[in-house]
């Protein structure tokens, strides 16, 4: 009997130590190259399903989305436990999803609230969901012209890349896009189409660069389904496609529904599907493709095969968990398998914790402006603390109508930790100090939170009459621009400089 080696997997402080018993004979020269594969034996709450999701968010793993409304579900490495969160608010499937700032973003999904098989509807907004408060918000309109599903999603520098796609189920046809999506802005930016159509496949980002690898064309109207072999590679800064050229760079057994998770300089493709070449079950392979040689190799094969589900890196891991076991959706799989290429090391994510929003003053102020005149200053939001990005819904000035805020970007948005939002705020002088006024922000992550901040004008502060030199007479007096008293020199001399000592003292640009 072979002596096992004992790993002690420690997650975040607040999570018990976690073991794994791999036999010895798994850690060979061999094992090292093509890597072993770990089943988690508690499985038994997983929800089964399909055509979903499988991401990590903090130091948790979450298995969402598929046909049905199922509800989210959180796995805690630590605990080694399985939690039933919310339904999503709509039947989102055929979708990759994207884990961000701690919050999990479904773009480009099919929703079957409408249709179901086979004429799948896109789903025409963007979902976001927020692990920490269990609660999904609804984001902004995806452009009518840009809808589809099935598309790949991946991030790279903050913005998001929805990669083709079909534009009505498995019906077609297919959609050639390329789309940059800016959460941040909620700004759309079309890119150039891509050498072809592909559905059923996830894309992947390396250095800057987008691969789409496998994948079909679906046209169910002619019971036709055409696994692809080619790789498209978008190159970012060139703002160009290419095809890898054949044969080398080619998927050797071509299949749909695979798993895809870059790891390092290789592309991992596990599992997936080809009814043509395997007629009743999905496969159990896995391949890498390394994109400096643009050429693949063979990996240990899944303990399940497994097909149209998610997957993950977690320290240099791949965890995949659920899919279908079969072709045509049935069986659903309640298994969690976990890929390491050489050591089994233990998952790792911080905790997530709630993001705050604060001005970067105390007092949004726009110093002294004249009777009559508009002045317009933008001042920041700043996400002040916490990892968990902060979802704005809202903004508006609650008392005096000479404040106005314009709504630049459409809500809900993002601010980012670390990062900042500007907003857009005017002030019409009447000639008087306003009454109490201030900027009501309303969040949507982290729920229920609304940050005020105070605003004022044309209020002398007192730091300029204490600080000006006592006059042996009392100095006579006039108007500025007609609307603001100020205490001239003596001999009614004009103090020219009056206005420009004001602003200074009151730190604010006019």
């Amino acid at each position: 009997m072979r002596k096992p080696i004992r790993f002690q997997l420690q997650g975040s402080r607040t999570l018990k130590s976690w073991f794994l018993l791999i036999p010895l004979s798994i850690i060979s020269f061999a094992g090292a190259q093509t890597g072993h594969w770990f089943s988690f034996p508690d499985t038994a709450a997983v929800i089964p399903r399909e055509e979903c999701a499988f991401a990590q968010a903090g130091g948790k793993f979450y298995l969402l989305g598929g046909r049905g409304k199922s509800a989210v579900q959180e796995y805690s490495p630590g605990a080694k436990t399985w939690k039933n969160l919310k339904v999503v608010p709509s039947i989102l499937n055929h979708f990759q999803a994207i884990s961000s700032s701690g919050l999990i973003y479904v773009i480009c999904a099919f929703d079957e609230s409408a249709a179901g098989y086979p004429k799948e509807t896109p789903a025409p907004f963007v979902y976001i969901y927020d692990p920490l408060s269990d609660t999904w918000v609804k984001g902004p309109a995806i452009p009518a012209a840009r809808l589809r599903g099935s598309a790949g999603a991946v991030e790279y520098q903050g913005k998001f890349y929805l990669v083709v796609g079909n534009k009505l189920g498995h019906t077609g046809p297919g959609a050639l896009f390329l789309d940059e999506f800016d959460p941040a802005t909620n700004v759309w930016k079309t890119l150039p189409d891509a050498p072809r159509s592909r559905d059923h496949f996830e894309a992947a980002m390396v250095n800057g660069k987008i691969y789409a690898l496998g994948g079909r064309q679906s046209d169910s109207t002619k019971a036709v389904y055409t696994n692809l072999e080619k790789v498209d590679v978008y190159d970012i800064a060139a703002g160009a496609w290419s095809t890898l050229p054949s044969p080398d760079s080619d998927m050797k057994i071509k299949r749909s529904g695979g798993i895809v998770a870059p790891l390092g300089n290789d592309i991992l493709y596990a599992g997936g599907s080809n009814p043509g070449v395997l007629a009743n079950a999905p496969y159990n392979l896995v391949d890498a493709f390394n994109t400096v040689t643009n050429t693949w190799r063979s990996l240990a094969p899944m303990k399940v095969a497994r097909q149209v589900t998610g997957g993950f890196i977690n320290n240099s891991a791949l965890y995949v968990a659920s899919g279908s076991g079969g072709v045509g959706g049935t069986p659903t799989l309640k298994s969690m398998e976990a890929f390491y290429l050489s050591d089994s090391l233990p998952p790792s994510g911080e905790a997530l914790v709630a993001g705050a929003l604060s001005p970067a003053t105390t007092l949004f102020n726009f110093g002294i402006v004249a009777n009559g005149q508009e002045s317009r200053q933008q001042f920041a939001l700043r996400h002040a603390s916490g990892n968990q990005g902060v979802l704005i819904s809202g903004l508006k000035v609650v008392g005096d109508a000479a404040f106005q805020v314009k709504m630049v970007v459409t809500a809900p948005y993002l601010v980012r930790p670390g990062g900042q939002s500007l907003v857009d705020l005017s002030f019409t002088s009447k000639g008087t100090a306003p009454t109490d006024t201030y900027l009501e922000i309303t969040l949507a992550v982290p729920p229920g939170v609304t940050v005020k901040v105070p605003l004022d004008a044309n209020r002398v502060p007192i730091s300029i009459s204490a600080a000006r030199p006592k006059a042996a007479a009392a100095a006579p007096v006039r108007f500025w621009k007609g609307s603001w008293l100020f205490p001239g020199p003596q001999g009614g001399e004009e103090d020219a400089a009056a206005p420009r000592i004001f602003r200074s003292a009151l730190g604010q640009r006019r």
